[in-house]
C-alpha cells in the first residue's frame, strides 16, 4: 500500500506510528458510528483536543484517512467527512481487515513466552465459559 507511513529508527519514531494507529482507529471509528457526521467540518486542532495527542499523530491519521475516502482536505479549513456510500465502506473494511491480518502477524512474530502462556490462558477461559453457557 502507497502512502502509509512506515516507522523506521528510533523508538521515538515507532511510538508516533503507534499513536497515529490509535488516532486514525479512533477517527475512523467515530466517522463509520457517525459521531462525526458527513458534512461535518472537523480541524486538526479539535481532533489533538478530543483524542488528547500532537499535532504529528494527527496529521498522519488525517492523511491516512483522505486516502482511503473517509475525509477530504479543504485547505485553510481544515478536514470534511465524507459522505459514506457502500463501496466506500466496503474498501474500509476491506483496508481495516488486511491491516489488522498485518498486524497480528507481526506481532505473533514479537509475542514472549510469558505473553503466549497468558494468551493461551484467556483463550482456555474463555472457551469454558462460552462452553458453560452452552453457547458452543
Amino acid at each position: 500500500m502507497t502512502g502509509v507511513p512506515v516507522s523506521i529508527g528510533s523508538a521515538d519514531s515507532s511510538a508516533t506510528g503507534s499513536e497515529t494507529d490509535r488516532v486514525e482507529a479512533q477517527l475512523r471509528d467515530l466517522i463509520l458510528n457517525m459521531d462525526l457526521a458527513p458534512g461535518d467540518v472537523i480541524s486538526r486542532s479539535d481532533v489533538m483536543s478530543r483524542l488528547q495527542c500532537g499535532q504529528t499523530p494527527v496529521r498522519l491519521a488525517l492523511e491516512r484517512l483522505i486516502q482511503q475516502g473517509l475525509v477530504v482536505s479543504l485547505p485553510r479549513r481544515g478536514y470534511l467527512i465524507s459522505s459514506l456510500n457502500m463501496d466506500a465502506l466496503s474498501e474500509v473494511f476491506e483496508f481495516v481487515v488486511v491491516v489488522e491480518g498485518m498486524a497480528a502477524r507481526l506481532a505473533a512474530t514479537r509475542i514472549s513466552a510469558c505473553a503466549l502462556q497468558r494468551l493461551e490462558e484467556i483463550t482456555a477461559d474463555v472457551d469454558a465459559l462460552a462452553t458453560s453457557d452452552g453457547h458452543r
